[in-house]
């Protein structure tokens, strides 16, 4: 998968998630709860934004 097509994928799984008022995660709530996940701090909303519009490739460690 491209970089591109991987961008829209993230953007559409983002946007299948909401947050406890309904509306969609944004690419802030996204980085958030990443980084939660992660119990690190690596993405940032600007991160996000670059993977999705297909700028950036985040690193393997990073998605595991």
């Amino acid at each position: 998968m491209n970089r591109v097509d991987f961008g829209k994928l993230i953007a559409s799984l983002r946007k299948e998630h909401e947050d406890e008022e309904g509306v969609p995660w944004t690419q802030e709530k996204l980085a958030q709860e990443a980084n939660l996940a992660a119990d690190a701090s690596i993405f940032s909303e600007d991160i996000i934004s670059s993977i999705e519009r297909g700028k950036r490739n985040p690193e393997r460690e990073s998605l595991l």
